[in-house]
């Protein structure tokens, strides 16, 4: 029974539609995506304000999303490493390719393109919103970090382009330290695989790798139950959090099954 929901699960994840082709490389959307849309429009029913300001929110995130996964297609490119599709998915997405690099740090590069390319976007808004601020730019820097992480009442009475920079900062963060993070399929856990590769085998790497990954989904998986039941916890990040604990771990160890089928 298990294995019969998990292919479901795998077919759903694997049900995609062309959108189009960004710079000669195929660009698909997964067919789940579509749910988004319609729960935001259940969610928000009948304030359309809020519709379209979520919207435009998830449409951002999107974007983010697709320059994180072309960051990694101009990587490979650059190390001769032909991008077969980019897909985007509910959460996340995925960057093939036609055939591997040749070095392990040529790998190690590309797995970190897509955090890098994040971290390129939030010092550019950094600097925008310094920019757009008032005062010393020590003053500017200090307002902008607590814009990202203080109360969202703060940037009410401020300028459209800096609460707009200041949104989408905090999208491309989350992406940035969530990628970065040593658990398989995360670009964290293929650079962690890599570096250990250096000291075992790509096999032993993958296996220790695997084990970090289910480690780290087992931990915030606790967590997030432990802080809904006993702390402030909401039990919408039950619904959020479990389900990528779930594939954090079962993703793992396929890629360590694909590791051993490349040996």
């Amino acid at each position: 029974m298990y294995k019969v929901l998990w292919a479901i699960v795998l077919r759903f994840i694997n049900a995609r539609f062309r959108i189009g082709r960004l710079f000669g490389v195929l660009v698909t959307i997964n067919y789940s995506l579509i749910s988004i849309p319609i729960a935001i429009a259940v969610y928000c029913w009948p304030d359309f304000s809020l519709f379209s300001a979520l919207m435009s929110f998830c449409l951002w995130i999107a974007a983010s999303l697709l320059f994180h996964e072309m960051c990694h297609g101009w990587a490979g490119h650059y190390f001769g490493c032909r991008v077969r599709e980019i897909g985007l998915l509910p959460i996340g997405g995925y960057t093939l390719f036609w055939k591997r690099s040749g070095t392990r740090w040529d790998d190690l590069f590309i797995s970190l393109a897509g955090p890098l390319g994040n971290g390129m976007i939030c010092v550019g808004l950094v600097a925008l919103e310094v920019g757009l601020l008032d005062g010393d730019i020590m003053a500017r820097l200090c307002q902008t970090i607590e814009l990202l992480y203080g109360d969202d009442a703060a940037i009410e009475d401020l300028p459209f382009l800096v609460v707009w920079a200041n949104a989408v900062l905090r999208i491309n963060v989350i992406l940035l330290f969530f990628n970065l993070i040593p658990a398989f399929p995360l670009d964290g856990g293929r650079a962690l695989r890599i570096i250990l590769s250096h000291v075992w085998t790509e096999r032993h790497a993958g296996v220790i790798t695997m084990w970090v990954s289910r480690t780290i989904a087992s931990g915030i998986a606790v967590y997030t139950l432990a802080d809904a039941i006993i702390g402030t916890g909401s039990p919408i990040d039950i619904l959020i959090v479990l389900p990528i604990s779930f594939l954090i771990w079962r993703m793992s160890g396929m890629e360590v099954t694909r590791t051993r089928c490349q040996d």
